[in-house]
């Protein structure tokens, strides 16, 4: 079972067979949306200044590339256990997403960043939903 929060929304899924991102409304979003695969998120990790926590709004995170041309990735923490759309753990100091293979996740800290089996799909951690050919 993955639970799983999108950064930035209140919708928060839990389901064993349904990749998050596949439920963002296409006339919103656009269709072709997925997790990214634990290889993309190793090549993705290359590409951090960890020393540069910054917040944007009431949002502590970090700038992969840079702030002109780059993505923010929000340090949103996880949801150990319980229903609802809020991190109850860390929120704001690390930043936990979910890959497509089923366990692993990019792991962000301001002393670290890796991609690690965690061994367990079930806490709420946060989606970063990209489009593309699998890598």
């Amino acid at each position: 079972e993955i639970c799983a929060c999108l950064v930035g929304s209140e919708m928060c899924i839990r389901d064993s067979n349904i990749d998050p991102c596949a439920r963002l409304n296409p006339t919103t979003y656009g269709s072709g949306w997925r997790l990214p695969t634990k290889n993309e998120w190793t090549k993705f990790a290359r590409c951090c200044n960890l020393n540069a926590k910054v917040t944007i709004g009431s949002a502590n995170g970090v700038w992969f590339l840079n702030s002109t041309k780059g993505v923010f990735m929000q340090l949103a923490g996880w949801r150990d256990s319980g229903a609802g759309t809020s991190a109850t753990t860390w929120p704001g100091t690390f930043g936990d997403y979910h890959s497509e293979t089923a366990g692993w996740v990019l792991d962000i800290d301001l002393g670290f960043i890796r991609v690690h089996d965690i061994g367990a799909t079930s806490a709420g951690m946060t989606v970063r939903c990209v489009k593309g050919t699998k890598q």
